[in-house]
């Protein structure tokens, strides 16, 4: 079902074809009305516990199976408890197509969706058909830019350096901006100093995978960091690291990084 969903949107059929495995990264580039494009990142996980670091959330169930739906309201559960601010849910039931062995109806699913807090968006779709998805995703698109309102005024580019430090951003409106920048910049290899102290960043994601190779500076300091993802050895080019004030217990990531001279912890 979510797959086959995700399938449909990022390449316009809801086949598959690849191994399955714990999870799973699609991409899938999109223009804003103002005319931005930004790079829209969706994981595709098999259990409940992968979300908890990732942002918001598509909980998708069929609609002729009762059991998906409980166990989806489950996932809506456990994801309220976990979500930081702004996250939220968008409640998807698939298999409008298969209407004739519907088990959930759409009042159900509407009416514990319209209770529930953390649950925005709800709407039918079929993966197999196509039908709403491109509006499911337009609308999942629409709720996430207007998070992070003033998009141009909150990113400052001074010479190679970018800096994002005092902006009380949480890790979703990190990720979109940093989308928003890489669409407005010939080469992210432009960057050579990041700035993300002083924020409200519980975990750092997206923004690894784009090729920064050159970057030499990278500031995390003043956060709410756990962790450090393994994406971080991308940046073999990275000189210092301020890592100050954060709840960071494993760094082991950081000794795979082959030019680090300097780290601040």
């Amino acid at each position: 079902g979510k797959s086959h969903l995700l399938n449909r949107y990022v390449n316009g059929n809801s086949h598959d074809t690849e191994t399955a495995r714990e999870e799973k990264i699609l991409l899938k580039t999109v223009r804003l009305d103002h005319g931005n494009i930004v790079t829209l990142v969706m994981w595709d996980i098999s259990d409940s516990r992968s979300f908890f670091a990732k942002g918001s959330a598509l909980v998708v169930y069929d609609i002729t199976q009762r059991r998906s739906f409980e166990k989806a309201k489950e996932l809506v559960d456990e994801f309220a408890q976990w979500a930081g601010p702004g996250a939220f849910v968008a409640l998807v039931g698939n298999k409008v197509d298969l209407e004739s062995r519907r088990e959930v109806s759409f009042k159900e699913a509407q009416d514990y969706a319209d209770g529930n807090n953390i649950v925005e968006i709800f709407m039918e779709v079929s993966a197999l058909t196509g039908e709403n998805v491109e509006d499911l995703f337009s609308k999942v698109v629409k709720r996430l830019t207007e998070a992070v309102p003033g998009v141009e005024q909150k990113l400052a580019l001074r010479g190679k350096t970018l800096n994002l430090s005092k902006r009380n951003l949480n890790s979703d409106e990190l990720e979109f901006l940093i989308s928003i920048f890489m669409s407005k910049t010939l080469s992210p290899a432009y960057i050579q100093s990041l700035n993300l102290s002083y924020n409200n960043l519980g975990k750092l994601l997206c923004f690894f995978w784009f090729p920064l190779e050159t970057l030499t500076c990278l500031e995390v300091n003043d956060n709410r960091l756990s962790f450090l993802p393994t994406s971080m050895r991308c940046l073999k080019g990275l000189q210092e690291l301020d890592l100050r004030n954060n709840q960071l217990k494993k760094l082991d990531v950081v000794r795979e990084l082959p030019n680090l001279k300097k780290t601040i912890r």
